[in-house]
Order: structure tokens, then sequence, then C-alpha cells
């Protein structure tokens, strides 16, 4: 949570800082109740994950589908592949 405002401060990339500022209002809008049942917080989390870890399975696929539709379409214009920065 702390790092959130730094991210929105310091970073270059406006999609970054936006996500930042995304992400801290949502968890400022979370109800952190005694109520909350941690059970059905891991739940989702699990679900979270799985449908994190099909999509990158299928990362390949999705974009060669892409540049096939791009071609098709006379956008040949080369996708890129970002690496992370660090």
């Amino acid at each position: 949570m702390k790092a959130l405002p730094k991210i929105g401060l310091t970073s270059h990339k406006k999609e970054e800082r936006d996500e930042a500022a995304s992400l801290k209002r949502a968890m400022e809008k979370f109800s952190f109740s005694h109520e909350t049942d941690l059970s059905i917080a891991v739940q989702l989390l699990d679900c979270a994950i799985a449908d994190l870890s099909a999509y990158r399975e299928h990362f390949e696929e999705s974009k060669q589908a892409a540049q096939g539709l791009s071609e098709k379409w006379g956008l040949a214009r080369p996708l890129r592949t970002l690496g992370r920065e660090r």
C-alpha cells in the first residue's frame, strides 16, 4: 500500500501512474472489517492465480492470432515484446 503513492510520484509512465492511483483508491475503499471472511478471500485469490496462469500459458497463441489478424487487416506493424525494466 505504501508503494503505490511512490509509484504515482516517481514513475515516468502515465499508464503506470494511473494504475497505481486506481489501485490506491480501490484499497482505500475496501472494507477492512472483522466480518470479512478470509476463506472467501483465499478462494478468490486462488481463482485469480488460476486465471492469470491460464492467460500466461496461452499468451503465444493469442499473440500469433493477433499478428495474423493485423496482417489480414493490412496493419503489418510488428508487435514488440516488452521486457521488464529493472
